[in-house]
């Protein structure tokens, strides 16, 4: 299965620098103050005039697409706080007397270097910072130099490369680059490499520990090869950085918002004209909601595992007692638009959608209108399917198994939730089909993996979808209504939770308040099983049926909702015993986890699917958070967040 198959590399990079170290490797890509910031490809000299007067931006970094016409790929960031420039400039189609006659005029450096060729006359590009203050160094540049002399120059001068432009002049490879003083405080360890193919630079990055400031990408006869520049961490901050190589202008603005990034360095990929190389750097991330406090340490830890995994957004809850303490809503909603989650946003929960069923069982059958030795089948009553069983011991399964996934089936032999395509072409029908479509399918036309009741070998998993979903139809059957109105009215309206409600599979009918989800990042698109759907959509929004899943994974709620209704549900649900209660789930587009230890209850919500599942285990980051806390907040939010105070 390849599902990296838009993109030929990513490396992803979060170190420390030594306890001791206290340098500042000055350039203009390193600071990590978070900042309003862009990305443009293939945009034209006027274009970029305009954007950069009416959003008071700063050129980072710029590489010429095109020459005929003119273009460029380019990152700025907003001229203001740490960011800001007293005096900066840029020249294109110049020269070098050009160049450094504005230099001396403004007192100026070079920050960022590009050299083209127009009507074979060599010309250049530059970006400039006035060379003043905290920003002032020692500094050169350079044009028409070999690897060789470029190395001699930097180690007679006690200096370091920060930007390099490599290019052909008649026949051989030459270097413009731009370079400053690596003396005294600004002295930091740094590394130039040349011709590295993809695996020789991800060698080089590990062996080193240090990130790229610049990277530059060529055709050869051994395929694209790269020059890079890589330096150490700075000021002792820890540091989130990535880079890759080979992708889409519109894969590489989607990677910069869901890591939250801003671009450092952007380069056309060896001779192609819509793939590009770039190093990017953690640029923070939106905060909404009472994120602060004595809790916020909570929030820090899972924005380093959202950044990491390439999660755009999240919503993190916290109730202490029956006190709700922490509500937060972190990153994007929406990677086009930009919309920031709230506390208030809403998220498919996933499986923990299935203690909301196993809640309203517990009622029915203190209700007396179920109990939990019934079989399966007489708890289904006019729900259980006609005609022959599939397997004998069918008839064996009570309601009590279908809770504790021992009735029979595991999701790892056979997940017939997902197996929407194969069903509906051996039943005839088309997609989508419903829960008791799959459910009559599978209660009539497949054998069981193990015994009911019985702990099924190591090579089963019990874990089961299609029980719940039958436990749904139960519900339908004992109450004499529908699943979700029971839920709503019995379950979740007693805790003073309003707005959660069952969500749907298409993107069009998402609602107004719902996040979008993200799939793993670079996975292709799916074909729909939405027959109103003409065209391949994310696998998110189509290539699985939420409609079906209601019982085990079709709610949608806030983290808000969620831990209101663990603080107020009478009796809370514990799937697996211990101190601690937890559920979680996923979807392509989601990952949650709803954890209960004593008296404190945390939802985790998040709209994207991460790059590495097994670095995202969100248990043990809330069971550390949780023992960090020394004194809890007296404050409680219910009321601001429109539920009742007790």
């Amino acid at each position: 299965m390849q599902i990296l198959r838009t993109i030929l590399f990513l490396f992803v990079c979060f170190w420390a620098g030594a306890a001791n170290a206290q340098k500042n490797g000055l350039d203009e890509r390193s600071l990590v103050e978070r900042v309003q910031n862009w990305h443009l490809t293939s945009i034209s000299p006027n274009a970029l005039k305009n954007k950069i007067a009416n959003d008071n931006a700063r050129i980072i970094d710029l590489d010429i697409v095109s020459t005929s016409p003119l273009r460029f790929s380019v990152t700025l960031v907003k001229n203001t706080g740490a960011h800001k420039s007293a005096g900066w400039w840029w020249l294109y189609n110049t020269s070098p007397d050009a160049i450094n006659e504005l230099v001396d005029e403004k007192n100026a450096r070079v920050v960022d270097i590009e050299t083209y060729k127009v009507n074979g006359e060599r010309k250049f590009a530059a970006v400039f910072v006035l060379n003043k203050g905290k920003r002032e160094t020692g500094w050169y540049w350079y044009f028409n130099q070999s690897a060789e002399s470029l190395k001699a120059k930097y180690d007679n001068l006690d200096q370091r490369l920060i930007d390099i432009e490599r290019y052909t002049e008649g026949g051989a490879t030459k270097y413009a680059a731009v370079m400053v003083d690596n003396t005294g405080d600004r002295e930091v360890g740094w590394y130039w490499y040349r011709n590295q193919s993809a695996g020789q630079l991800k060698r080089k990055i590990s062996n080193h520990r240090m990130r790229l400031i610049d990277i530059e990408s060529y055709d050869t006869q051994n395929g694209v090869r790269h020059a890079v520049i890589m330096k150490e961490f700075d000021n002792n901050q820890q540091q989130l950085y990535w880079y890759y190589h080979g992708i889409s202008g519109k894969d590489l603005t989607n990677m910069t918002r869901r890591h939250g990034a801003r671009i450092l360095d952007i380069e056309r990929f060896g001779s192609s004209t819509d793939k590009y190389s770039a190093v990017l750097l953690n640029n923070g991330i939106a905060r909404r909601g009472d994120c602060d406090g004595r809790l916020e340490h909570f929030s820090d830890a899972l924005v380093e595992k959202m950044k990491e995994q390439s999660i755009p957004g999240g919503q993190i809850a916290i109730v202490k007692g029956n006190r709700l303490v922490y509500s937060c809503g972190l990153g994007l909603a929406n990677i086009n638009t930009l919309e920031k989650v709230t506390p208030d946003h809403m998220f498919r929960t996933a499986s923990i959608s299935k203690l909301l069923t196993m809640s309203a069982i517990r009622d029915l059958v203190a209700k007396d209108k179920l109990e939990y030795t019934d079989t399966m089948l007489n708890a289904l009553d006019s729900r259980a399917p006609d005609g022959q069983l599939g397997d004998r011991r069918i008839p064996l399964i009570n309601v009590q198994q279908l809770l504790d996934h021992r009735a029979g089936w595991s999701r790892h032999e056979y997940n017939p939730m997902f197996e929407q395509r194969s069903i509906a072409a051996e039943i005839g029908a088309e997609t989508p089909l419903t829960c008791r479509q799959i459910m009559n399918y599978v209660l009539t036309k497949r054998s069981l993996d193990f015994r009911p009741g019985a702990r099924p070998s190591e090579r089963f998993d019990p874990y089961s979808n299609l029980g719940y979903c039958i436990l749904g139809q139960i519900i339908v059957e004992a109450s004499g209504g529908g699943y979700a109105r029971y839920v709503k009215n019995k379950i979740l309206k007693p805790a003073g939770v309003t707005q959660m409600r069952l969500g749907n599979s298409r993107l069009a009918e998402a609602y107004p308040e719902e996040v979008r989800y993200y799939g793993k990042p670079f996975s292709t698109k799916v074909s729909s099983l939405f027959p109103q759907d003409s065209s391949d959509v994310p696998n998110a929004y189509g290539g699985f049926v939420l409609e079906a899943m209601s019982s085990h994974g079709g709610w949608i709620a806030s983290a808000n909702d969620l831990v209101r209704y663990a603080a107020f549900t009478p009796v809370i649900p514990r799937p697996y015993g211990g101190s601690a209660t937890n559920h979680n789930g996923s979807l392509s587009g989601s990952w949650t986890v709803l954890r209960e230890q004593g008296d404190v209850r945390v939802a985790i919500l998040l709209n994207g699917s991460p790059l590495d599942r097994d670095k995202i285990r969100l248990e043990p980051l809330v069971d550390a958070e949780i023992n960090k806390v020394t004194q809890w907040p007296a404050r409680n939010l219910w009321s601001k967040y429109g539920y009742p105070q007790n």
